[in-house]
């Protein structure tokens, strides 16, 4: 038995725009005594056409985000990134409304101000997004 450790990037196509990184992991099998960790990564390109916040906007070649996760059998997704209340908030909101088990890991997110990021926080509980940890707040 293995598991698979697949790490994502998304980013803007335009230059001018921070990157929304977001990781995505598959989960190690239970009772698994050992295990052997496969490493791949894919850039999800968005943004080339319009504004594009979720990584679930982007595609590699033909092939979008949710699509590939589901034909490598992926079920779990775990989103870090910046910026909580903008990038991090519209890929977890995609991928639990694409039917993916989602968690944010917020000790590896950062947000823009906190008014807009527990608003991103309610948003995601209310879409049954599990939140492990505290996001950093630049602008309190």
């Amino acid at each position: 038995m293995s598991s698979a450790l697949r790490i994502f990037n998304s980013s803007d196509a335009r230059a001018l725009d921070t990157p929304c990184p977001s990781s995505v992991r598959r989960h190690k099998p239970t009772g698994t005594a050992t295990e052997e960790v496969v490493v791949s990564q894919g850039v999800f390109t968005k943004g080339e056409h319009e504004a594009a916040y979720s990584g679930f906007q982007g595609h590699s070649g033909e092939t979008g985000l949710a699509d590939w996760l589901r034909a490598h059998e992926v079920s779990t997704v775990d989103i870090v990134g910046i910026a909580t209340d903008h990038c991090v908030r519209a890929t977890a909101l995609d991928a639990a409304k694409a039917g993916f088990a989602t968690t944010v890991l917020l000790d590896l997110t950062a947000g823009v101000a906190r008014s807009t990021v527990d608003s991103a926080l309610e948003q995601l509980r209310g879409a049954g997004v599990e939140l492990i940890g505290e996001p950093v707040v630049r602008n309190p």
